[in-house]
């Protein structure tokens, strides 16, 4: 193998391995859980700096990278469940969610993203406007 063909080779090989992220992300947000998906992250005033910090708990919780699991751990215990994000208005998802992450400080149910504590319900919304973005 000549150097040319090996660096056309690593060239590819790179570009493909850094756009694994990407495609896997990409593809994540089409589907069933697409609309709710949009919807819970669209709560965020600031998408960026939301999904900066759902990026570190992604890093942190693998098991979490799923549009759907974070759509439905979120919307699990609603009556209705994650069908009923799509049927309330803003300020009534924005106060579920308040009531929610109000509960799991309350339960104890808390994890640390990049020196932060907070709600598993809070850290798994952020978790989506990664996955959203």
């Amino acid at each position: 193998m000549n150097r040319r063909r090996f660096l056309r080779r690593a060239a590819w090989l790179g570009g493909t391995l850094s756009l694994c992220p990407a495609v896997a992300l990409g593809r994540s947000i089409d589907g069933p859980w697409a609309r709710q998906a949009r919807r819970l992250a669209g709560i965020f005033a600031r998408p960026a700096s939301a999904a900066r910090v759902g990026r570190a708990y992604l890093r942190d919780h693998p098991e979490d990278a799923s549009v759907e699991r974070l759509v439905r751990s979120l919307a699990a215990g609603w009556p209705g469940g994650a069908a009923k994000v799509e049927r309330l208005g803003a300020a009534q998802l924005r106060r579920r969610l308040r009531r929610q992450i109000r509960a799991d400080f309350a339960a104890g149910r808390t994890v640390r993203v990049q020196g932060w504590v907070l709600a598993e319900s809070e850290a798994r919304l952020f978790g989506l406007a990664t996955l959203a973005a």
